[in-house]
């Protein structure tokens, strides 16, 4: 089945290239020389880290006499902030035992660096291998996404959270996207033949979520809502950091549990043997409500219920990925 085959979340290894450009190799090292000397001394080698295509920031892995350090930049000054909240963030959960990334102050002291052109926060690097679900990663996963989000509950960390204008605009405005399957041609063709392909299966879902919506949009709180397999690095089946706090935001719980099962589970039955057995006796929805339930004991979620959460967040990443092309004119999320 084509949604259980190997995808580019597949893939357990970090990737790493050289950066084959000498005024990023510049740039990178001028910033280093400026800011961050007393902590990385100066940059021996610089590589950059493989990433989707439609990831806004790029990261850099580099390599000094004082370590390995993990550099992220963004084009333009952060001026939404979004990059310096991201870094404050981790800080703030790191201090809450969450196993988060570890950001770098600059000699001065802050946290985000602004420098020829481009945001920059410098995070030490973290040995592990992505989540694959072999052994027990996902009942580690399951636990270590409850705990953040319980973590998440807590009023001082408010400030610090991602708001968005409407998270469920997406349920009025789908329908009028998938009708315009056509105009996605001027993009990718293969594109608009598969919505058009799929588009009563999408109004199905959109008038199950219809029906759920109350259920499905009871509870809102700080949670991460992309929760994928490559924003887990893992060692001995336990989770040692967990990736990319910008994609923490506030956000219907259900919803973002449910899709962040679907991402792992999904990556774990691309072993065809363990889809045997799960279709044989399905076990792995229920690992996930037994974490869940480690830090929230009063849940009554059913696996119908993650579900249903799932298909929730998946329509509204559908309904982003159509507005950016048929709205804005700009495909950079297409490759979902």
């Amino acid at each position: 089945m084509e949604i259980f085959e190997p995808n580019n979340l597949s893939i357990a290894k970090s990737s790493f290239a050289p950066v084959g450009d000498s005024v990023w190799e510049e740039r990178i090292s001028a910033l280093l020389r400026r800011f961050y000397l007393t902590s990385t001394t100066a940059a021996n080698s610089i590589w950059r880290v493989a990433s989707a295509s439609n990831v806004l920031s790029q990261n850099f892995c580099v390599d000094s006499g004082g370590g390995r350090f993990i550099l992220k930049c963004r084009e333009g000054d952060d001026s939404p902030g979004r990059l310096e909240k991201e870094a404050q963030l981790a800080c703030a959960l790191r201090n809450e035992g969450i196993r988060a990334p570890r950001p770098i102050c600059s000699d001065s002291g802050r946290l985000m660096t602004t420098f020829a052109g481009f945001s920059w926060v410098l995070h030490y690097f973290q040995e592990g291998d992505h989540f694959t679900g072999r052994g027990i990663e996902l009942d580690a996963a399951a636990r270590s996404f409850a705990s953040m989000t319980k973590v998440l509950e807590n009023a001082k960390l408010k400030d610090l959270l991602f708001q968005e204008a409407s998270e469920s605009e997406f349920i009025q405005e789908l329908p009028g996207l998938v009708s315009r399957s056509e105009q996605l041609r001027l993009f990718d063709a293969s594109a608009a033949t598969a919505l058009k392909r799929e588009s009563s299966l999408i109004h199905q879902a959109l008038n199950l979520v219809k029906e759920e919506r109350q259920e499905l949009e009871r509870g809102w709180s700080g949670v991460h809502t992309d929760f994928h397999p490559h924003n887990l690095l893992m060692q001995n089946n336990e989770v040692v950091c967990i990736l990319d706090m910008e994609d923490i935001k506030v956000y219907p719980v259900l919803a973002a549990s449910g899709f962040a099962a679907f991402k792992l589970v999904r990556q774990m039955l691309v072993d065809s043997a363990l889809r045997r057995r799960e279709e044989r006796d399905p076990q792995l929805a229920n690992r996930w409500l037994r974490g869940w339930k480690e830090s929230f004991p009063d849940a009554l979620w059913t696996v119908s219920d993650l579900g249903h959460g799932a298909l929730y967040r998946v329509l509204s990443l559908i309904h982003l990925i159509l507005t950016f092309c048929l709205e804005k004119g700009n495909p950079q999320f297409l490759y979902d």
